[in-house]
């Protein structure tokens, strides 16, 4: 299916009245042979001159190819939408060369299309949407050149499978996002597991910072109120104790003083 956005097919007219457009050119014919290129402007053909006129449109145009099914390198089906961007620069070319100048750029672009999956994978074909259509630019303008035409550009508007491959695909990136999911936690708990190991061999250096952190957490319980704290304190010792004797007398008081 070939499909444009204006018609493309050079416009005869063999007699009346005759009007090249600004961005046509017209191609005289005389008894059927070609006699020159005419520019924009009004022009009349008088019977039984033999004057044929083809006024061809040299502005850029937009050719597109839908539904191109093609197979990949791993033999998987796609079905592709293309567009190709080219101009009319040698009218004279462009009508003298092919019969069809814009259904001969569809068919080289269609087979330089399938020939370019065919060599590349399907992975390939869904990461580089642009260097495919680079591709086919290079490999179809010299070709296109040979009968009047300038390809401007090729792409790929769309790329689109059966449902089959469509669910598998949806499975695959199912798969590497749980994975890369999984690869995440890993590398998390890791992180986790060394910041514990170097807060362990801190504080067996320097005992005081358990201490510390002690007393910072039991001052947030603290200010957070209802919290009843007991903070449990390292003598360096026992504390003596020295046993009661008997109680003193009154006469053991005088005694005393006397003496």
């Amino acid at each position: 299916m070939r499909t444009g956005f204006c018609d493309i097919r050079p416009r005869v007219r063999r007699i009346g009245k005759v009007i090249v457009y600004e961005g046509e050119r017209g191609i005289l014919f005389r008894n059927g042979v070609f006699s020159r290129l005419i520019e924009p402007g009004k022009y009349r053909i008088w019977p039984f001159t033999g004057v044929t006129i083809h006024v061809v449109d040299i502005r850029r145009t937009n050719l597109q190819l839908t539904n191109q099914k093609m197979l990949t390198s791993d033999n998987v089906t796609v079905t592709l939408n293309l567009i190709a961007s080219y101009s009319v620069t040698d009218p004279q070319a462009a009508v003298l060369t092919v019969d069809s100048y814009a259904d001969q750029l569809y068919a080289d672009v269609q087979l330089a299309a399938r020939n370019a999956v065919a060599g590349i994978t399907l992975e390939q074909v869904l990461g580089d949407h642009g260097g495919l259509g680079e591709e086919l630019q290079r490999t179809v303008a010299p070709t296109a050149a040979k009968y009047g035409l300038t390809l401007h550009s090729v792409g790929v508007k769309d790329v689109i499978f059966s449902p089959h491959v469509r669910n598998l695909l949806m499975k695959e990136v199912e798969v590497k996002r749980l994975a890369h999911a999984a690869l995440n936690s890993a590398r998390e708990e890791a992180a986790a597991m060394r910041s514990l190991l170097n807060t362990a061999r801190l504080i067996e250096a320097h005992p005081a910072l358990l201490r510390l952190r002690e007393l910072e957490v039991a001052r947030a319980a603290v200010q957070a109120g209802g919290n009843t704290v007991i903070l449990g304190t390292q003598s360096a010792g026992p504390i003596p104790v020295r046993s009661p004797g008997p109680t003193p007398t009154p006469d053991d008081e005088e005694n005393v003083e006397s003496e």
